[in-house]
């Protein structure tokens, strides 16, 4: 493979996002009105705000882990409990379902009403997002197990500690992947609902506060700003996966020939 051609396959990622850029700044120019910024006034307009954009982003990233490290410290191990004892499983998993399935954003004003307008209500909502969904995938994902596995730990009269660790962690971890990537993009949104309440600090209060000020630009640089976190978080998990996961079948368009 020449050179040209390796910058070539590198670059193609980048095809689509610079022709979506070229059409919204071509439609921009066209349409000639505010509430219709184009690309290079959203970038011009980052620094000329009256608080950096990347404050907001940093307290929006705090309350979302301080949602997701209780969701992980809970969930797992709860989720564990009952793939490995099934009469656990029928006692809470009704329970589970019945909580899983409310709406979350229906609950922020009780999680107001309980934790206030400060940062628990917030982190608190993030946690449900999270939680009912990481403790049932973990469930799942250990009832997939063939229980043939576990008869040599068994017979070797090997501890739980020893199955848990080499067979049932390990086969868990891809379907707890799988909750982190869409949680974080739940959470992310619900974080944008939690922080338009209660608050002056936060991605959400940042671009609610442009909408309200008629900064149209500054509102969508926030915007993109938010799902820029949200999209590198879900390529951090990626990394993690291939790390701590490195049986799992890599995706088909990386195995793809030229």
């Amino acid at each position: 493979m020449s050179k040209a051609a390796g910058w070539l396959r590198r670059l193609r990622p980048c095809l689509i996002p610079f022709c979506a850029l070229s059409a919204w700044q071509g439609a921009a120019m066209l349409a000639g009105h505010p509430l219709f910024p184009s690309p290079a006034a959203v970038l011009l307009s980052f620094r000329d705000c009256w608080q950096p954009p990347g404050l907001h982003l940093l307290f929006s990233a705090g309350r979302l882990a301080a949602g997701l490290l209780p969701a992980l410290l809970i969930g797992l191990p709860l989720g564990l409990l009952l793939g490995f004892f099934p009469r656990s499983d029928r006692y809470l998993s009704g329970l589970l379902y019945l909580l899983g399935t409310l709406p979350k954003a229906a609950l922020l004003p009780l999680l107001l009403l309980a934790f206030g307008v400060g940062e628990g209500s917030k982190a608190a909502l993030v946690f449900l997002i999270l939680f009912f969904p990481l403790v049932l995938s973990v469930r799942d994902a250990l009832r997939e197990i063939p229980p043939v596995l576990f008869a040599p730990y068994r017979a070797a009269g090997l501890s739980g500690w020893r199955m848990l660790l080499d067979i049932a962690l390990p086969a868990c971890l891809p379907a707890l992947f799988t909750v982190l990537r869409n949680g974080l993009a739940a959470g992310i949104s619900i974080l944008f609902l939690a922080e338009a309440y209660g608050t002056r600090y936060g991605m959400g209060f940042f671009i609610m506060d442009m909408w309200v000020r008629l900064e149209y630009d500054r509102m969508l640089l926030g915007i993109f700003l938010f799902g820029g976190f949200g999209f590198a978080l879900c390529r951090l998990t990626d990394r993690l996966e291939k790390c701590l996961c490195p049986g799992k079948k890599q995706d088909r368009t990386d195995r793809q020939p030229d």
